[in-house]
């Protein structure tokens, strides 16, 4: 199974890499609406990314394999440990495999003029009873019939279940509220994912649009990247706001119709 997952990582960094040669010497249209020099900017962060944290793991498997090696100065439950943990180590490496072919895998968008309000409700009515499960109420907050965006929907409604997802998880079992709202402001429009969770401190808000980062033992750091990535994809921005001890507020941030395109770094605060 991790092998498969190893010959798809090499076949998609080939297919990218001959994909942004092809439209380099042809001069055609950027690779599913990024320009070049930004595609390669991101694939290359992405390898240096996956590089950095298979070396990483693969350095802990080659220990734990080593010391099996002696299997006879150890303990069976040593032995078992170390099985164990080189083991999970390789889990580990099929996620980031995993998490790289899905950051890569860059479909082209399918655009239609889409009223934010009613993917709030998608995603509140596919979303609602997992909360439920775990004593969160999700609610969607009055939203104005202006906001309304040239958006894949799809695209868009993948981020939000992300970010919702992120919210459910960082809340817990201690119950809590998520609430959702769109709204028209200027020549943008907003989608905004608030929470009453625990909060990020400082260098974790910092970091969180970071491609592999997380705090979480069983987490993948790709969550947050891909919904920048999707937002940014339709000229936009993902906005992140954490106080700790009140929750976090996410606002992935479109061009109203008609309004000039723009990209811009995630923009990311913190209380301290």
């Amino acid at each position: 199974h991790g092998i498969g997952e190893f010959g798809r990582l090499a076949e998609e960094l080939n297919r990218l890499g001959e994909q942004v040669r092809r439209e380099r010497e042809s001069g055609s249209a950027p690779i599913a609406g990024i320009d070049e020099s930004r595609t390669i900017a991101e694939l290359g962060r992405m390898a240096a990314g996956a590089a950095h944290q298979l070396g990483n793991r693969l350095q802990g498997v080659h220990m734990d394999l080593r010391s099996l090696q002696h299997a006879e100065r150890l303990s069976s439950e040593e032995v078992r440990d170390r099985a164990k943990e080189a083991v999970s180590a390789l889990e580990s490496l099929d996620r980031v495999v995993r998490g790289f072919l899905k950051m890569a895998r860059i479909r082209p968008l399918a655009p239609e003029m889409v009223p934010l309000d009613d993917l709030l409700r998608e995603v509140h009515r596919q979303l609602r009873q997992e909360a439920a499960l775990a004593g969160i109420e999700i609610v969607i907050g009055p939203s104005s019939p202006e906001a309304v965006a040239f958006v894949d929907p799809e695209v868009v409604r993948q981020a939000m279940t992300n970010v919702i997802r992120n919210s459910i998880q960082a809340i817990g079992d201690r119950g809590g509220r998520i609430a959702l709202a769109a709204a028209a402001e200027g020549d943008e429009v907003r989608l905004s994912i608030a929470d009453d969770g625990p909060g990020m401190p400082p260098e974790v808000v910092e970091r969180a649009f970071e491609l592999y980062f997380t705090t979480r033992g069983d987490g993948h750091g790709i969550g947050l990247p891909l919904v920048r990535q999707a937002v940014e994809r339709h000229g936009g921005r993902a906005l992140l706001r954490s106080d700790v001890g009140k929750g976090t507020e996410v606002t992935l941030v479109f061009p109203r119709p008609g309004a000039p395109r723009r990209r811009a770094a995630p923009d990311v605060t913190s209380s301290r």
